[in-house]
């Protein structure tokens, strides 16, 4: 079997294992993604984007399974790839980035606040630049909410109130704009309804309930309207649940 062949094996491994994932199908997908890993050990030594997103995939896995010493383990392991292939292409800095947040992530979850603040920072950086090298982007500006969402969590942590208002209102404007621009892509919508749970539960803690209930209230209208068509995720379900409950 030549390079390509295998290469070829190995993007089809990683399709099924998102699909696997999208089915719900853990197991199934974390099988497709180890066997893309292992046969992606043959190509380069590994030092290949079929090897880095595989463990990236795992990491992802393991997180949410709260394996969190496995997850930290995949996300080293892809993220020096990443960071050689992005040397060379810099669309794939987006990868470095995303890679970033999850390690970033991960520290906040275990309160290892100075090493979240080194991978978020990174992330942050990166995700700027690529939300300004090209502004008609959608995905790069959701990127850069998501950084500054992220930040905002690092400083409630550290109950840098300001600093986190200052994150808050950053992501909140993106993603009005992102709904702005098409108020029928649902995971902008539930995007901006996160934002509006997380900027709710810092306004709470300065002190700003009326705003903080303006935001819950507006999140909740805009998912209860869209669970009422049939079109919520299970991401977006948790959240009118999560939502529901603040406002009860």
């Amino acid at each position: 079997m030549n390079e390509q062949q295998c290469i070829g094996i190995i993007n089809g491994l990683l399709t099924q294992g998102d699909l696997a994932m999208q089915r719900g199908n853990i197991d199934a997908a974390k099988s497709a993604f180890q066997r893309a890993k292992d046969m992606s050990r043959e190509i380069s030594s590994g030092q290949n984007t079929g090897f880095a997103i595989a463990c990236d995939k795992l990491g992802d896995i393991a997180r949410w399974s709260g394996e969190y010493s496995t997850a930290r383990e995949q996300y080293h392991q892809a993220l020096p790839i990443f960071r050689d292939l992005a040397s060379t292409n810099t669309e794939q800095r987006r990868d470095v980035s995303l890679c970033l947040s999850k390690l970033g992530e991960l520290n906040l979850a275990e309160k290892n606040l100075s090493a979240a603040e080194i991978a978020l920072e990174e992330h942050y950086k990166i995700a700027q630049q690529n939300a300004a090298s090209d502004p008609s982007d959608c995905e790069l500006q959701r990127d850069l909410a998501g950084a500054h969402g992220r930040l905002q969590l690092l400083a409630m942590a550290r109950s840098n109130l300001p600093e986190a208002v200052k994150h808050a209102e950053a992501a909140h404007t993106i993603l009005e704009k992102l709904v702005g621009i098409d108020s029928s892509n649902i995971g902008w919508v539930q995007d901006l309804a996160g934002s509006n749970c997380m900027f709710a539960s810092l306004l709470l803690r300065t002190g700003d309930k009326p705003r903080a209930m303006s935001m819950l209230t507006k999140g909740f209208g805009k998912l209860k309207q869209l669970d009422q068509q049939g079109r919520l995720d299970t991401k977006g379900k948790r959240l009118l649940a999560q939502l529901n409950d603040q406002l009860s």
